[in-house]
């Protein structure tokens, strides 16, 4: 697929929020999307103060090295509509929607609507959707009217909304 961008230069140090979106910004600049990697020398987290948002086809592999946190006050990522996406061998923890927000589902993954969602040996955990009067929920991840949603080899843990703690599918 495309591009390959890649989050780091082998160091901790280097695999940080500014060094993800801009590897972010490679791949919706690419007319096909592509490819986003992590070279962090070894297990990292990357705290996020802002969620990803890609607006192009993308994988995300984290080479069951990565987690990429919301700090408790973010989405983690966040596609634009009609994208085919793939998210692989990562964590996704921490992530938050408030009740009140533009769209109160999917704090860990918000995928609104079309195209394709795969994801694979991926864990969600404590990814929390707060509102508790509005029909919202996947706390960990959201899947609004996709062609196809494949989660395979993936681990839900204390993610919450008020339906669908884990996963809210509207397909």
């Amino acid at each position: 697929m495309g591009l390959e961008a890649v989050v780091g230069d082998g160091t901790p140090e280097s695999c940080d929020e500014a060094a993800l979106h801009a590897a972010v910004e490679q791949v919706n600049a690419a007319e096909s999307g592509g490819t986003l990697t992590f070279d962090c020398g070894g297990e990292h987290t990357i705290l996020l103060t802002t969620s990803v948002y890609l607006t192009r086809d993308a994988i995300v592999d984290g080479g069951g090295n990565i987690t990429l946190s919301g700090g408790s006050s973010v989405r983690v990522i966040e596609l634009d509509h009609h994208l085919n996406f793939t998210l692989q061998r990562i964590t996704i923890r921490d992530g938050f929607v408030a009740a009140g927000s533009e769209n109160e589902s999917g704090a860990g993954l918000l995928h609104p609507w079309f195209g394709t969602l795969r994801v694979i040996d991926t864990t969600f955990r404590n990814n929390h959707s707060a509102s508790e009067i509005n029909d919202v929920g996947g706390g960990a991840i959201y899947a609004g009217g996709l062609t196809e949603a494949v989660l395979s080899g993936c681990v839900f843990e204390g993610n919450s909304g008020s339906i669908g703690g884990a996963v809210l599918s509207r397909s």
